[in-house]
């Protein structure tokens, strides 16, 4: 189309100081902007050539692959975050069963609870995802369980002398 006469935006933008490389790049980013949010913001910077319109189209499909791959991350993370909130709700409710199983009485209940659930937060801070763990390599996930554990390990008098 340039050949047959057509011009491109930055021929509107003639008379402009461009040699003044933060103006320019104000003017190319307004350009991009009214592209990215679906509507024009100036009428006269509006894409003209084939290879502005191109580069429109690219620009708009891949600013929607990033918004939706984050949109997904985002969707994950919340996923994730509900079904720890369930596994504890449902750990807290099967402890309680157990404990108006065996009749136990309020003070005895509230331990068993209180206990269970500081197990379930101490053995899911220990423990990797399964799809966690296989991103890491087997030395790196035995440091991780080293670095995890050494507290504990150092207790020891024989661990704490090897451990120096």
């Amino acid at each position: 189309e340039a050949a047959r006469g057509a011009t491109s935006w930055l021929s509107h933008l003639e008379g402009q100081d461009l040699d003044d490389v933060p103006h320019m790049y104000l003017h190319c980013f307004y350009w991009i902007l009214g592209h990215l949010t679906g509507g024009q913001v100036n009428p006269s910077l509006s894409p003209l050539t084939y290879a502005e319109r191109v580069f429109c189209l690219s620009l708009v499909s891949s600013s929607l692959l990033v918004v939706g791959w984050n949109i997904s991350k985002m969707t994950n993370v919340i996923a994730d975050i509900q079904r720890v909130h369930m596994e504890a709700t449902d750990t807290r409710r099967k402890l309680s069963q157990i404990a108006r199983a065996a009749n136990a009485g309020a003070d005895l209940s509230a331990r068993i609870l209180r206990f269970g659930m500081y197990v379930f937060r101490r053995k899911s801070s220990l423990t990797l995802q399964t799809s966690m763990k296989d991103l890491l390599s087997a030395a790196l996930t035995s440091e991780l369980t080293l670095s995890q554990r050494s507290p504990y390990l150092s207790k020891h008098p024989f661990l704490a002398s090897v451990m120096e």
